[in-house]
């Protein structure tokens, strides 16, 4: 397709008219794993619009410049602030130019060995993005991100990558304010058959698991099995004798800082029976396997319990309720 000779920008709305200007959207329902709260993502209408855009194209790969607007609506998925994709560009030194037209965000620049910094974006905001960096846009205000990108046709996308293994870090509302969490950049393994499933839960459950082999992938998937057969309580109790079993085999001492952790194993068993919830899996391997790639990320709990909170002694010993957030299968979980 050829691009534009001529077109017309908005600048109060970041809509770009003219011959050859495609309009690109992107919904809730087509952002699977972008976001850390997956099971609010499913919850709620998958045809949200997070953001739209106008541009050029072209069908050949030549170094022609095209630009576009990113039109981000204000909103969030669980306490995570609406956002873009994100990608690299395949020609590290094919580079970006952003202008902020309206509103207000934040830029992501994650290197490829998942060091992130955070710029902030406002009407007037010029970035210089190096080819090197992925980059991605979150809308931390309560009107739409408008900005304005202009790039080499040929430097190449690869969105693969930051779907794989995500961003560093995040960005997310807590307690009115706009803070940072992790991201966890882990590869996960899924299984490949229903045998595989009950060969870790018979090793979790003889103690035959090394402490290495204990993950959080792990830890995960061992849930899902229980909250997809059992009921609520009597998962909770399997679950929670086993953990015990394990730890006493690998001979780990209970501390403030190591050993069983009785509402973070509330809080997993709970967030995993949400997703069920949520997602409908039909199968254990659906189950086990979507359970896993949806709390990939550790730190999700900090999107319900601020670190001061769930890193407590009380927190460790037994069961505490969230500060931040909480839902209905965690609060069944309290009863």
């Amino acid at each position: 397709m050829e691009m534009a000779s001529i077109a017309s920008l908005d600048m109060l709305t970041g809509t770009i008219s003219g011959e050859g200007i495609v309009l690109g959207e992107r919904t809730v329902g087509q952002m699977q794993g972008a976001f850390a709260d997956e099971a609010a993502r499913l919850a709620m209408n998958p045809q949200t619009v997070v953001y739209r855009t106008y541009g050029t194209t072209t069908d050949d790969n030549s170094d022609q410049m095209l630009y576009a607007t990113t039109v981000l609506m204000p909103g969030k998925v669980g306490s995570e602030y609406f956002m873009t994709r994100g990608h690299f560009h395949q020609k590290p030194q094919r580079g970006e130019f952003c202008l902020t037209l309206q509103g207000e965000g934040c830029l992501f620049l994650m290197d490829r060995g998942a060091n992130t910094r955070i710029e902030p974006m406002v009407p007037g905001a010029i970035q210089n993005i190096d080819g090197a960096l992925a980059h991605r846009v979150a809308n931390i205000g309560d009107v739409p991100l408008i900005f304005l990108v202009t790039w080499l046709a040929d430097c190449g996308h690869d969105y693969e990558s930051i779907e794989r293994d995500g961003f560093s870090l995040r960005r997310v509302e807590e307690l009115g304010k706009v803070v940072e969490i992790p991201g966890s950049l882990r590869p996960i393994a899924l299984f490949k058959s229903e045998d595989e499933i009950h060969e870790l839960i018979r090793r979790f459950e003889e103690c035959e698991l090394s402490h290495e082999q204990w993950t959080h992938s792990a830890h995960v998937s061992s849930a899902a099995y229980f909250c997809f057969n059992l009921p609520p309580a009597q998962a909770l109790e399997a679950f929670r004798e086993r953990i015990m079993n394990l730890n006493d085999s690998h001979g780990v001492v209970q501390t403030i800082d190591r050993g069983y952790h009785e509402t973070l194993t509330r809080f997993w068993m709970a967030y995993v029976r949400r997703w069920i919830h949520a997602a409908r899996p039909s199968s254990l391997i659906d189950a086990v396997n979507g359970a896993t790639e949806a709390c990939r990320e550790r730190y999700l709990v900090r999107l319900f319990y601020s670190k001061d909170r769930i890193m407590t002694w009380e927190a460790r010993k037994g069961w505490i309720s969230p500060d931040l957030a909480t839902f209905a299968e965690l609060d069944e979980l309290a009863e």
